[in-house]
């Protein structure tokens, strides 16, 4: 048994866990309490669909590693996929694609950080079909490729050690 590869993925399973943790937390306090985040939120009456938001954040947060269609996530409560991405853009002021993209970018920064994992395996792990593009929507987020980010990370953990 290759005891490096199960600690590692005891490594990055905790790393999972701990963000999600933080997602999670950071989605109820954005989400339950609107006044301390955006002062027009707070203005704003509840809305009948702030619960179908909630489930799909939820829903996303889920599924972020498999492929997130909208059409999917829209059925998933109950809206038509035209209407959940205007209300979708609405609540969170970006479009559906582009913020899913944002918490897989976050995700694979950590995951970059964190494990030892190939740039395929963690394109594939979150949910991106095709490697390319996974190092296409990286390096528009970040201005670098996942590969050079990782080497920045990895020179700065050795200069550190010394």
């Amino acid at each position: 048994m290759d005891y490096s590869r199960v600690i590692a993925s005891a490594d990055l399973l905790k790393l999972i866990v701990e963000n999600c943790l933080k997602k999670q937390l950071n989605f109820v306090v954005i989400k339950d309490n609107p006044s301390q985040n955006d002062p027009a939120q707070a203005s704003r009456a509840p809305s009948p669909h702030d619960g179908k938001m909630k489930k799909a954040l939820r829903y996303i947060d889920a599924h972020l590693s498999d492929e997130l269609r909208l059409e999917d996530v829209a059925a998933h409560v109950y809206l038509s996929p035209y209407y959940f991405s205007k209300l979708f853009k609405k609540y969170q002021g970006i479009g559906f694609n582009a913020w899913v993209n944002q918490q897989r970018m976050a995700s694979a920064k950590e995951l970059l950080c964190h494990s030892d994992w190939s740039i395929a395996s963690i394109a594939r792990n979150l949910g991106f079909s095709q490697t390319s593009y996974f190092c296409k929507v990286f390096r528009q987020t970040y201005q670098v490729t996942p590969q050079a980010f990782r080497q920045q990370i990895n020179a700065g953990s050795q200069t550190e050690s010394f």
